[in-house]
Formats: structure tokens, sequence, C-alpha cells
């Protein structure tokens, strides 16, 4: 018999609120931020089942936690080109920021929606935390706290959006101790491809 394809209903919504409700580490789990490989242990865990990283992704996907893989815009390439650079030459590793409301109602409990805070790479890894409101700047200062404190190098994180989050940014960046770089790249409304480091 080979390995399971999904969980059941019941097992979904169990596995959907231990990722809202708790933190990697509660579990004992090295990690402060939850990823692909950590919600895999979590199932084998809690429900004694192996899944398989493209099964855990499906899982994550069915759940509405999947921060999908994004290009940038045509008009910031430029843009992009030099921060992977600075990246380089910094020896950081480059993520994609995103906030995002899930769009599975089945899993969530009723009232406001649920939210995420997410950063990925250019191979798909993913780091997240899931809120049970949209996160304001004191959690996403936190969010980013545990992304530099999950990894060993320092972190670029690009994020897409219009300059009015600016000084937000900035302060998220500045409680980094220099192991954070925030770039604000404009979103496909603002154009443009000029970009500000935070």
């Amino acid at each position: 018999m080979g390995r399971p394809t999904s969980l059941a209903d019941e097992q979904l919504r169990k596995l959907y609120r231990l990722i809202r409700d708790r933190d990697p580490d509660d579990f004992g789990f090295d990690a402060a931020l939850w990823t692909r490989a950590v919600v895999r242990l979590l199932v084998h865990r809690e429900f004694g089942l192996s899944l398989s990283p493209p099964t855990v992704s499906k899982v994550l996907g069915e759940l509405g936690l999947h921060p999908a893989r994004s290009s940038p815009p045509a008009d910031v390439l430029g843009a992009m080109a030099v921060i992977r650079a600075r990246s380089a030459r910094a020896g950081a590793k480059l993520f994609f920021g995103k906030v995002y409301r899930v769009d599975r109602e089945g899993y969530r409990e009723e009232g406001w929606p649920d939210h995420v805070a997410s950063v990925i790479d250019g191979r798909g890894q993913i780091m997240f935390h899931l809120f049970p409101e949209r996160p304001d700047p004191g959690h996403l200062t936190d969010f980013a706290r545990r992304v530099v404190g999950d990894l060993s190098k320092p972190a670029f994180v690009v994020v897409s959006g219009s300059p009015d989050c600016a000084d937000s940014l900035r302060r998220i960046a500045g409680g980094s101790h220099g192991r954070l770089s925030i770039f604000l790249v404009p979103d496909s409304r603002g154009g443009g491809a000029d970009f500000m480091q935070m």
C-alpha cells in the first residue's frame, strides 16, 4: 500500500487549528515558523501518517495555505536583478514576502477571515505564520524576527506594495539588527522599475 494522498476532513480541520493556534516550537520542533517540512512532521506526529512532500503541498493548498511562487512584473525585472546581486554579495537568502487572506471557508472558524504572512524563495520553499486577524505592524515585526531566527544567514525580502507602507517596513527591518533587509517594489498598479530599500 502506498502513501496516503491526503487527509480526511476531520484531520484537515484539526491540522488547520493546530497551525493557526500553535507554533512549531510548541510541539518541540526546532523552528519558529511553519514550513512544508515542519507540517509534514506535525502530520506524522498527530495522525501517524507519512506524507510525501508533494502531498504536504497539496494538503496546504486544500487548507488555503498556499503561498504561490510569483514572478515579479516585467517592469521591475531590472530592480530584481539589482536586489539579487546585492543578496548574493551579502550571502543572504532571498525571499518574496506576502500577506494574504485564507481563501478556504471550510477549515477556518466563523468570523473574521484568517490571514497568512509568508516568505517564499525562488525554489518554492516557504516559511509562514497563520493569524486569526489581519496582521498589524507589530505582528509583522514578530514574523520578521522569526524569519531571521530560523535562518543561519541574513534574509533579503522583496515586498510588492505601495510607498505608504514604507514606514512600517523600515521599523520591521530596523528591529532585526542588520539580519533582515526589506525591498519595496511597486505593485502592478504603481508602475516603474524603482525600488526602495527599507
